[in-house]
């Protein structure tokens, strides 16, 4: 892998998703891990979701 994809593929949300569920499946995960998973799937909806709203809105006026 090349070096400049590597952070990005560290804070890939898919990356740590699967991982935390991996971990958690063979009972072998740790705090750390479950919570980058969960700030994770927190944060990209509270991201998206009020440009997307917005844009929505403009275009049903």
């Amino acid at each position: 892998m090349p070096n400049w994809l590597g952070p990005i593929v560290a804070y890939n949300p898919i990356r740590l998703t699967s991982t935390a569920a991996r971990g958690l499946m063979h009972g072998e995960t740790n705090f750390v891990e479950l919570a980058k998973a969960l700030a994770v799937m927190a944060a990209a909806p509270l991201a998206f979701a009020p440009p997307t709203f917005r844009s929505y809105r403009r275009k049903a006026t």
